[in-house]
């Protein structure tokens, strides 16, 4: 399992929302993390088009005053989302890789 962690400041910004984009599609993780430390508008906004497809899932954590968002990024034909926790500062969750799972 390969994760890709990122705090990337100015990701609301199209220069480093295109940026993390190619990086993305460049590399070969099965997981994206990212936090963002100073963002004005909702991470969810972001999600569609950042995992460049290959990441169809998200679960995210939006900014709460001065604390940043971060979401978590993950391919639904790889990994089951069994659980996920959102508090107030943090973002947890649990994945199944598909692989592990016997019938």
């Amino acid at each position: 399992m390969i994760v890709l962690f990122c705090n990337v400041r100015g990701l609301g910004k199209p220069t480093k929302h295109r940026m993390m984009t190619k990086i993305i599609i460049g590399t070969k993780e099965d997981i994206v993390y990212m936090c963002e430390t100073k963002l004005t508008v909702p991470i969810t906004h972001l999600t569609i088009d950042l995992g460049a497809r290959r990441f169809d899932q998200w679960v995210s954590k939006d900014f709460v005053g001065a604390s940043g968002g971060t979401m978590i990024g993950f391919n639904s034909s790889s990994y089951i989302l069994e659980d996920e926790w959102i508090g107030r500062f943090s973002l947890s969750m649990v994945l199944k890789g598909r692989k592990d799972i016997f019938l």
